[in-house]
This record gives C-alpha cells, structure tokens and sequence, in this order.
C-alpha cells in the first residue's frame, strides 16, 4: 500500500485502465444479442439513377441524404408530381412496384421523402420548404402520430 501513497502510481494506473478502456469498449456491444454499433456503408450493386440508397444497418442515413441534398435524392423530389412522406411505416409497407409503375402509366411521377425512425411532419415540412419542392400532391402516411407533435 506503500506505493499507492506516490502520486504516481495511481496516476499510472488510470491512463493505463482508460486506455485499456478505450481501446477494447467500442468493440463491445451494451445491448444483449446486438452488434457492435460500429458505422459500415456495405458495398450494393448499383440500381440506376433512379435510386439511391440510405440505410446500413441500425443507421438511418435518408435524413442525412434528403436535407443535404446529397447524391440525385432532392433532384428526382422536385420532379415528383406525388410526393410521399412519412415514418418507417411508409417505408416498410410501401409497394413501390405497383405505386410507381401505376403512377407511370398514368404520365406522372412518384417520390417518397419517408425517414426512418418516428419521424413526424416537422421534417417533411423543412424538406419542402428547404428545397422549395411543389408536388401536385402531397400523401402523408405514418399512423395517428404522425400530426402531434
């Protein structure tokens, strides 16, 4: 117990546990069963330059990709004459093959501004106004939530 009495012991020892700690926590995972939270986009086969993809596993990327403009993402909204919004609702249960080839047959374009998570009208709203997007009409779905804030 001596040694602990040196100012320099202890001190030794904390850099040496925090560095211990910081080297092997972000491998390990807080949550039962769950990966570690570790940010890795996932190389996918190019599927045209009417889609872009925005999701790599837990992480939600499509807030990142519509607000910053980022890739074609505003460019095909403001083309849109049906403009979709809403939460991960919207995006698990629309069917986009038979929304957007009805839609094509009728002569009109369909794009859906969904994010993940409980996203309610606020950020839809700031898309449009942020980039001044003017759809013909506006469809929003997500479930009672969606308009309380």
């Amino acid at each position: 117990m001596q040694n602990f009495r040196k100012p320099v012991v202890p001190i030794a020892l904390f850099i040496l546990a925090f560095t211990v700690a910081s080297m092997l926590l972000p491998h390990l995972s807080l949550r039962d069963g769950a990966p570690p939270r570790r940010f890795e986009v996932p190389v996918y086969p190019d599927q045209g330059k009417d889609a872009f993809f925005v999701s790599s596993g837990s992480e939600e990327l499509s807030h990142i990709a519509l607000y910053h403009d980022i890739g074609a993402s505003i460019k095909y909204a403001r083309q849109a004459d049906v403009l979709l919004f809403g939460n991960s609702r919207q995006q698990l249960g629309l069917r986009e093959a038979e929304i957007v080839a009805r839609a094509r047959s009728l002569g009109l374009k369909v794009y859906t501004i969904a994010t993940g998570h409980a996203d309610k009208t606020r950020f839809a709203l700031e898309l449009i106004r942020r980039h001044d997007l003017r759809p013909r009409v506006v469809v929003a779905s997500g479930g009672p939530f969606l308009f309380t804030e």
